[in-house]
């Protein structure tokens, strides 16, 4: 089975753009990943990871300087490049998708989460190796608990099973897991908030790959990533 970890960032109302993105690996190799990551957290002292306590320097990350930081998210990054297939990123600026839904008059019951959910699941079928597996095996998908458009997420999911076409037929499961539950989780807001950051600066400032922070460069060095930058439906 593939099992996709999700979390998004800028859901708080303030961000112009709201990101949805994470992880997928096969699940034997996310317990493998669990295992690895808990050897390391035990050793660095860390009992979760949290992406905006660890860029702003608060507890539990506190006192680590910038080398500290550099080597835990590379170690952290060759545990996920022995173990996981893809990651998947995919951004939304809220409020011109707001405005855009309502000049054209769709999508009236789907959030931008929602549609930033839609637009992941089909990149990842686009990615054609992906989407063998996915056929194959099925997919299983677990997002952060707590956003209150998760229940517009999972009735979206739910009718996408229903409807028995080729990617309903391939969900399987969707799950909403706390953010200290497992490490996937956590690396899934690694991506989610560096990736959001990155989608700031390019919908606001036309920043290009090149300025993108060390952190996500080297990790889409170690994990193929697919979906970088700004998704605006109104013009797909």
């Amino acid at each position: 089975m593939l099992q996709c970890y999700l979390d998004d960032s800028g859901t708080d109302g303030v961000s112009p753009i709201i990101t949805l993105a994470g992880y997928l690996a096969r699940s034997n190799s996310w317990e493998q990943f669990e295992k690895q990551s808990a050897v390391l957290f035990k050793k660095k002292s860390l009992k979760y990871y949290h992406s905006k306590k660890f860029y702003d320097g608060k507890k539990p990350f506190k006192n680590w300087d910038r080398k500290k930081k550099d080597k835990f998210i590379k170690d952290w990054f060759d545990i996920s490049n022995m173990q996981v297939l893809r990651g998947i990123t995919m951004s939304l600026p809220s409020e011109v998708y707001n405005k855009r839904r309502e000049e054209f008059d769709v999508n009236h019951n789907v959030s931008p989460l929602g549609q930033c959910f839609t637009q992941l699941l089909i990149q990842l079928s686009k990615d054609n190796a992906i989407w063998y597996l996915m056929k194959s095996v099925g997919l299983e998908i677990f997002v952060e608990a707590g956003n209150k458009n998760n229940a517009g997420i999972l009735e979206w999911f739910n009718k996408k099973r229903e409807s028995n076409d080729e990617l309903g037929q391939i969900l399987k499961s969707l799950s909403f897991a706390d953010k200290q539950s497992c490490h996937a989780i956590q690396l899934a807001d690694f991506l989610a908030f560096f990736s959001r950051r990155y989608a700031v600066d390019n919908f606001v400032n036309g920043a290009d790959e090149e300025q993108m922070h060390p952190y996500l460069i080297l990790a889409r060095h170690r994990v193929t990533t697919l979906g970088f930058g700004i998704y605006d439906f109104t013009k797909s």
